[in-house]
């Protein structure tokens, strides 16, 4: 045979080898971060509900009651662009098990995870950050919470309950915006990409390597700490099996071509944000690429008359030095924060 046919038998074989290894490190990585975060999601013991809403959208949500009976209020929470309810879960559920005498409730925003719209056609509601707003008061009215209710927004979800607070500041007891997103007070250099539409520079990522991109360059997850490769292509797998090529660039196209009025909320709502009145708490993180920190200290003045307090805490939009993550980092804020 010789050395010729060896060499061409080993070289199919690493090539038979290279292309089974990504969809097997698919496979098995889509089971391991699968199990890790049903693992959290029931440690925590969030349950998937859903409820009817009076314009026939079914709105679903997870739930966390309280151990025993509670006088404490529910705590919201909303969660960010692109993070769908399961996942969130998975992010609080150090807070929830720290919460034990505290119903739960994380929303799921629309066209999100298991409100996904397969069609595109994105009608009902419509996808702006007014409608999210909206989405938020009808879902918990859905849902009876027809006294105060503690809120928790992240990213997207910061500004979205930041929206609800003004427009339903009865009905919020506690409000805590976690790296919180507002279009005036984003960095200049993530509102260039809004700008532009480059959505898969940013949120509306496709392929493996622009998942990395955004996670190190936006997210703040450094190289040498990165999980290994197959969590980050388990995390890749799930995404692109869930959502339909080019769904986030569609969806993000949608909404920032229907919220132009969001990018100006602040400014055009001051005086409605002075007279919020309940106890607020920002969270801004040091190093984060999307929102910017420094910027976010005007929220002390712009929200109540000396009930909101900006706090900074050493981490990105999502990941912080040594491997940490924006909620571990932000735990004992949380926690002591919703404790009564």
């Amino acid at each position: 045979m010789g050395l010729p046919f060896i060499l061409t038998v080993t070289g199919a074989l690493v090539l038979l080898a290279i292309s089974f290894s990504t969809p097997l490190l698919n496979h098995l990585g889509t089971q391991l971060v699968q199990r890790e975060l049903d693992r959290l999601k029931s440690a925590a013991g969030f349950v998937e509900r859903q409820v009817r809403l009076p314009s026939g959208t079914t709105a679903w949500y997870l739930d966390r009651l309280p151990d025993g009976k509670s006088h404490e209020p529910p705590l919201v929470i909303v969660p960010g662009a692109t993070v769908d309810m399961n996942l969130m879960a998975a992010r609080v559920s150090g807070l929830a098990r720290a919460l034990p005498d505290r119903r739960i409730l994380i929303l799921e925003l629309p066209y999100h995870g298991r409100q996904l719209d397969p069609t595109r056609t994105f009608a009902s509601p419509r996808p702006s950050i007014a409608s999210m707003t909206a989405y938020v008061s009808e879902v918990t009215t859905a849902l009876e919470l027809h006294t105060p209710f503690d809120l928790l927004g992240y990213s997207l979800g910061g500004g979205i309950a930041g929206h609800f607070a003004a427009a339903h500041s009865k009905r919020v007891d506690r409000l805590l915006l976690l790296a919180p997103f507002f279009s005036e007070l984003a960095t200049d250099r993530f509102n260039e990409k809004v700008d532009a539409q480059d959505w898969r520079e940013v949120h509306g990522w496709e392929g493996f390597n622009e998942m990395k991109i955004f996670f190190q360059e936006w997210l703040g997850l450094r190289p040498e700490d990165a999980p290994p490769k197959i969590v980050l292509r388990g995390i890749h797998a799930i995404r692109t099996a869930t959502y339909p090529t080019g769904y986030w660039t569609d969806l993000l196209t949608a909404i920032d071509s229907t919220s132009t009025a969001s990018r100006t909320f602040l400014a055009d709502h001051r005086a409605t944000l002075q007279a919020f009145d309940r106890p607020m708490l920002v969270l801004a993180a040091e190093e984060d690429a999307i929102c910017d920190a420094k910027k976010l200290e005007q929220l002390a003045t712009i929200y109540g008359s000396g009930t909101c307090t900006v706090r900074n805490i050493p981490c990105g939009h999502a990941f912080g030095p040594n491997g940490a993550r924006l909620f571990a980092v932000a735990h004992e804020e949380l926690r002591s924060f919703f404790a009564r």
